[in-house]
């Protein structure tokens, strides 16, 4: 092809391991370098000899020529060779003679490449989507919805296939995938990133998703910004969980002082300690950037904080101390004075004045 771009023949198929994308990627790249010869045309999906005797059983594989065609036979025949050679070349060694002597179509060759690496178009398969999972350790977004994209277009049902479901419909022509569920395998990509992230994705993206302009449209934006979102949706959460702290502390503590000090002598369930509240979250983690499920595992001053030194440690401990002999202190000073109140005084001192 003088002035063009040489296209090279891509490497030999190895034995085993071979993913339904990267097949489909060998077979592109071959079917690329094969359409660099005119000739070769013929022999593929619908050209004049799409399909030819095995050579196990005829040598020459084509026996006339087409009678559209008014070329010369002998060359048919040897073009045709080479065509078949060279697709046996790029496949593993294993698997030479099988395509040079029993192929009868570039179809055969391909369905028997997708048998040999099980990768066939059976339900079951389709099933295997789900076990995609996102580790952010090992992938980004944006190669995690490539990934997840690939999966979908390895399923898609080819020429040929027929949908029992739908009263036995023959595909006329290859699935393709419409712009609604480009739109949806985002959205699922989303989902499985984090179930969090449509709704925040909806607040953020949802406004600008007018006149013409779809999901898709902002994809590199929103993937490439993941994290980000992420980062706010933890801050979102922990902010709240801090509110609503703060909203029992003022209920279950600054409420009950304002009933009054002579609580502790009525009310019997004084001295329980209150269940702790499930929405556990330390701050000083937070700020220290710990973990998330360290940071949530419990309360700021608790003793177990990683991020308290052992000196803090010690100096919480001797003012739980202090606090619980005050409180002592004060429940029996509130005791004394309500016995007083009600007449019940000391029996020491009733006892000996009335002797």
């Amino acid at each position: 092809m003088p002035g063009g771009i040489k296209i090279s023949k891509p490497e030999r198929l190895p034995k085993d391991n071979v993913s339904e994308a990267d097949l489909y990627a060998w077979w592109n790249e071959l079917m690329n370098y094969l359409n660099q010869h005119d000739n070769f045309k013929l022999y593929k999906e619908k050209g004049m000899y799409s399909t030819w005797q095995p050579a196990e059983s005829e040598e020459d594989r084509i026996l006339s020529l087409n009678k559209d065609d008014k070329g010369d036979l002998d060359m048919r025949q040897r073009d045709l060779n080479n065509f078949i050679t060279i697709i046996a070349g790029c496949c593993n060694r294993d698997h030479y003679m099988m395509v040079i002597k029993q192929s009868t179509s570039l179809k055969w060759i391909w369905e028997e490449l997708t048998i040999i690496y099980h990768h066939q178009h059976k339900g079951k398969e389709f099933l295997s989507i789900s076990d995609l999972q996102y580790n952010p350790s090992e992938q980004s977004p944006l190669s995690f919805y490539n990934s997840y994209r690939a999966k979908i277009l390895e399923n898609l049902k080819p020429q040929g296939t027929t949908i029992k479901w739908k009263n036995n419909l023959l595909l006329a022509k290859a699935e393709t995938i419409s712009p609604t569920f480009e739109d949806h395998i985002l959205l699922t990509t989303l989902l499985i990133i984090d179930k969090r992230l449509p709704n925040k994705v909806k607040e953020l993206y949802g406004p600008r998703l007018e006149q013409g302009i779809f999901l898709m449209d902002l994809k590199i934006d929103i993937l490439s910004n993941v994290s980000k979102i992420l980062d706010d949706i933890e801050e979102e959460s922990n902010n709240a969980a801090i509110k609503v702290k703060e909203n029992d502390y003022q209920v279950n503590f600054m409420g009950s002082r304002g009933r009054g000090r002579n609580r502790g002598r009525f009310n019997s369930n004084f001295s329980r300690p209150k269940p702790q509240s499930q929405n556990k979250f330390c701050r000083l983690c937070h700020l220290q950037r710990q973990q998330r499920n360290v940071v949530l595992s419990h309360e700021i001053g608790d003793l177990e904080c990683p991020s308290l030194s052992d000196r803090d440690k010690e100096g919480i401990k001797a003012k739980y101390l202090v606090s619980a002999a005050v409180q002592v202190e004060e429940e029996e000073d509130e005791l004394e004075k309500m016995a007083n109140l009600h007449g019940y005084g000391n029996q020491d001192e009733t006892d000996s004045q009335e002797d």
